[in-house]
């Protein structure tokens, strides 16, 4: 089956299984993450939802939780004003299930920059 490489903090590729709840915590922690990614990657960063952090596919079995997860993050992407440069949802087969990937891009030069500097523990999900 199909893998991933195990995600790595120090690379601008972020996993997460899903997004469904942006509590106000949460969306802290992400936007910080996000950040972070941008930083590392220049202004640039790609999301997998539907990906945990050792590169397995879990994926999303309904259409539904995978849009409140697209929904969730675009809502990220507006409240840090970066943009969504392009969305993906693939589909696999053998085991019925979806996965979307996102990429973010900013323009803001706080994204580039070495003066921003952020640190954020492991996400678990």
């Amino acid at each position: 089956m199909f893998k991933f490489k195990k995600e790595v903090e120090t690379d601008s590729n972020e996993y997460k299984q899903h997004m469904y709840s942006l509590c106000e915590y949460k969306c802290q922690r992400y936007s910080t993450q996000m950040n972070n990614r941008l930083l590392i990657g220049k202004g640039k960063c790609k999301y997998f939802i539907g990906v945990a952090d050792n590169g397995d596919i879990i994926g999303f079995k309904t259409i539904i939780d995978l849009l409140l997860s697209l929904s969730n993050i675009l809502k990220l992407i507006k409240n840090l004003n970066v943009h969504c440069q392009n969305i993906k949802i693939i589909y696999f087969e053998n085991t019925e299930t979806y996965i979307l990937i996102v990429d973010v891009v900013s323009y803001n030069q706080v994204h580039t920059s070495p003066n921003f500097i952020t640190f954020t523990e492991s996400d678990d999900e």
